[in-house]
């Protein structure tokens, strides 16, 4: 759901990653968060993986680049925007 709406995030909508709007965010709120990165449905699928499975079992995922590097985009932001 959107961090910001809370509503679905629709599969084919424009997604974000937006830190200081808390997550992903749906493409209306994310037009307006001040800081967001691209996020696509299988980048917001393999959060969900992140955060719901063990971490020894996270290195069997196989994930294409183009979701390895949102991933890596939006992880890169969090990093500067906590510091």
């Amino acid at each position: 759901q959107c961090a910001v709406g809370h509503e679905p995030l629709l599969a084919g909508d424009s997604l974000a990653f937006s830190p200081d709007a808390g997550g992903a965010v749906c493409g209306e709120h994310g037009s307006r968060a001040r800081l967001r990165f691209p996020f696509s449905e299988n980048a917001v699928k393999s959060l969900r993986i992140f955060l719901s499975h063990d971490l020894p079992l996270l290195p069997k995922l196989s994930l294409d680049a183009e979701t390895k590097g949102m991933l890596r985009g939006a992880l890169r932001g969090f990093l500067d925007w906590v510091r």
